[in-house]
């Protein structure tokens, strides 16, 4: 089963699973999985499936007694003086991964 999982998803695109080990004390060597989280999100921005619920600009969001919300990431002042900032100007392979994927859309 495992084996027919690994061709499945090697298929669609999802970054592979890495194997690494842990020791415990008590319990000894314990096996755990993880992924790039890099490869992750970058598989994560290419799908066409969730592009319509990208936020790529900040927004203000008001109650209904005209007060300031803050209900999102996207909703903070942090990312309104962040987005003036080009996204070359960033040294994070996050930024050059979206950067790549905007290029070609």
């Amino acid at each position: 089963m495992r084996n027919l999982l690994a061709v499945m998803e090697s298929e669609a695109g999802n970054p592979p699973w890495i194997e690494g080990h842990v020791d415990y004390t008590i319990t000894g060597r314990q096996p755990f999985f993880y992924r790039n989280v890099v490869q992750c999100i970058a598989y994560l921005l290419k799908q066409k499936a969730f592009a319509r619920h990208f936020l790529w600009r900040s927004r203000k969001e008001y109650d209904y007694e005209g007060k300031r919300r803050f209900t999102e990431m996207n909703t903070c002042d942090w990312w309104g003086r962040t987005e003036v900032s080009t996204i070359q100007d960033t040294q994070c392979p996050i930024a050059d991964i979206i950067a790549d994927i905007i290029a070609h859309i």
